[in-house]
């Protein structure tokens, strides 16, 4: 068993809803993200909870000004990291296209002058192939 199975199997069997002994900072619901609701309970409900809504909100979203909102809130409302410059979260709101983007950029840039009849849908193939290398 290597060491970070061990801090899994420890934490897995240890760390759940029940357990108020780890002091999860509260959670300033009214700052929430549009569309992002949290399920009553304790603070490490709602942080879990949270972070599987940002992630699934993050991946869902295509609108690169939406990104850099969810970026925004996750990095400073609740990462309390206030000194990150707005070209830091630009940059971090860019790091992580949607496929639909990648298509946009690779017809745009004239990378690619055959695109087929469905180029998103061949793209978001190839990116979900293992494993995905940028060329």
């Amino acid at each position: 068993m290597t060491l970070e199975e061990a801090i899994m199997n420890l934490a897995e069997s240890n760390i759940d809803e029940n357990n108020d002994w780890y002091s999860w900072r509260e959670i300033n619901e009214e700052k929430l993200p549009n569309g992002i609701e949290l399920p009553q309970g304790n603070q490490y409900v709602k942080n879990i909870a949270l972070k599987k809504a940002l992630h699934e909100k993050w991946e869902n979203t295509i609108n690169h000004e939406e990104k850099k909102l969810i970026i925004k809130y996750y990095i400073s409302t609740w990462g309390v990291i206030y000194r990150n410059s707005s070209n830091t979260i630009e940059r971090y709101s860019r790091s992580s296209l949607h496929y639909n983007e990648i298509t946009e950029q690779i017809i745009s840039e004239g990378l690619r002058t055959n695109v087929g009849a469905t180029p998103v849908a061949t793209v978001n193939a190839q990116i979900q192939k293992e494993p995905f290398i940028f060329l």
